[in-house]
């Protein structure tokens, strides 16, 4: 809806007005079946015809501007035509709205800037709607090249409508993935305008957008200097496209100053950009950078409870041996109904062998993990629970740990070459020759001696009767 007021409801005597009001909202309780028919003959001159064209816009009458916008007796001025292709995109008619909006340069000799702008801005926001993204944008494309022609003062013009048109423009070329177009456009036609254009923030929030996408390194430097030297704030779009950039191109401490930036303003980029920072964090075991993020972002609510957040706090938190604060996240993700999968059980698994005197933690979870996925491949939770117990020299609970749990599980056995090292140096620490002599016989039958780890464990002398140098 426009939203500037209808001079004619301001000129109307009020008893006219209250008439049209009243007759609108009959027509609006009236079954949709048996609509009111028009009369032109109700009017006395054209005039009247298009005030009351006017005010049935403005009161969502839109069946009633289309009605008199094609009887043809309106007189043609450009606010008929905008209103009109309005009407026609809000009754769901849009074919008919772009043929007006297309016609409308060839029946009006004299179009000012509050028609390119208006219906610039309907044409794009329905044009998601209508699922003629491309077509819409072409005939925006037109307006701009009229607009330049018609106006010689374009780049001094401060005009809010010069600024709708300009954005408008630019929002619809970056939807349709144009950046290269909305690149030409800003370098050689807008980025020397006066600075109402040249500060404007939704235009320089899609320009920036743009280099990004075409991974323009020194575009982008550019913008960031525009806005600095503006003193002009970032907003959600722009923060978004520059952490964004800064996670591509892996410049982490650039990373966490947009961040801290967008934390001090209160200010939240998308939820996308939070994940992907945290696990660049991850990918550079800087653990605690992570953690700090995904906390903060759940705490305010920018990041919904998901797996993958809750994933990502988790890991965080054992590499850092906080199994508290682990515990407390995974409690969290199944009182909000998410399941912890396998990965994220052995990562708790992991955690709690991560601490010295953890071991028995570990294998509580272990127990958990195999009545919720009883098929698993357990391998990496058996080598994580008996590499604690092999460093801790508890060599009774890990052969009995192993008896348990490992010994008659085979699936993942090919993944155990560590299990299989340090299980011969616990029979070796505790002199259980004949045993050690049995489980080397065991894995040469399973043709597991061929493993560098393994054979490392194995004493020389063993090694030659089993003819293995």
């Amino acid at each position: 809806m426009l939203a500037r007021k209808c001079p004619s409801m301001v000129c109307r005597p009020l008893s006219k007005t209250i008439e049209l009001y009243s007759t609108s909202i009959v027509s609006k309780t009236t079954t949709l079946s048996h609509p009111p028919t028009l009369d032109l003959n109700d009017y006395k001159n054209k005039e009247e015809m298009w005030q009351d064209l006017q005010s049935s816009y403005y009161l969502h009458d839109f069946s009633k501007v289309i009605k008199l916008f094609e009887s043809g007796s309106v007189p043609k001025r450009i606010e008929m035509y905008t209103m009109a292709a309005a009407s026609y995109l809000e009754s769901h008619q849009q074919d008919k709205a772009l043929e007006t909006a297309e016609a409308c340069k060839s029946a009006v000799p004299q179009i000012d800037k509050r028609f390119y702008g208006i219906i610039m801005q309907k044409l794009l926001l329905h044009a998601t709607e209508i699922h003629q993204e491309d077509r819409v944008l072409d005939i925006i494309l037109k307006f701009w090249n009229d607009f330049k022609q018609d106006f010689t003062d374009l780049k001094t013009s401060k005009s809010p409508s010069t600024i709708r048109i300009c954005t408008t423009l630019f929002t619809a070329l970056l939807r349709n993935h144009k950046y290269s177009q909305l690149i030409e456009i800003w370098e050689q036609e807008l980025s020397h305008f006066d600075k109402e254009i040249t500060t404007n923030q939704i235009l320089l929030s899609t320009v920036l957008a743009s280099y990004v996408k075409q991974k323009d390194k020194q575009g982008v430097e550019n913008m960031l200097q525009l806005l600095r030297k503006n003193d002009m704030h970032l907003d959600k779009e722009s923060l978004s496209y520059i952490v964004s950039w800064h996670i591509e191109n892996e410049n982490i401490k650039a990373l966490k100053s947009s961040l801290q930036y967008a934390a001090t303003k209160e200010v939240r980029v998308s939820p996308a950009e939070y994940i992907k920072a945290a696990q660049l964090f991850v990918r550079h075991q800087q653990y605690s950078d992570a953690l700090e993020l995904v906390e903060h972002s759940l705490y305010k609510k920018y990041l919904a409870p998901s797996k993958a957040v809750y994933s990502l706090a988790i890991l965080c938190s054992q590499r850092l041996t906080l199994m508290d604060k682990a515990i407390q996240f995974f409690e969290e993700m199944k009182k909000a109904g998410l399941k912890p999968d396998e990965n994220i059980y052995n990562n708790v698994i992991d955690g709690f062998c991560r601490v010295t005197d953890a071991a028995h933690s570990a294998i509580e979870y272990l127990q958990i993990m195999k009545q919720e996925y009883p098929n698993a491949n357990f391998s990496y939770a058996y080598s994580r629970i008996l590499h604690r117990l092999y460093v801790n020299e508890q060599d009774a609970d890990f052969l009995e740990f192993y008896v348990q749990h490992v010994k008659n599980d085979t699936n993942g056995e090919e993944n155990r070459s560590m299990i299989h090292h340090e299980m011969i140096k616990v029979l070796l620490r505790n002199h259980f020759l004949s045993q050690v002599t049995q489980y080397v016989q065991m894995l040469k039958e399973k043709n597991l001696l061929h493993d560098p780890s393994i054979r490392r464990a194995i004493p020389k002398q063993l090694l030659n009767q089993f003819n293995y140098k």
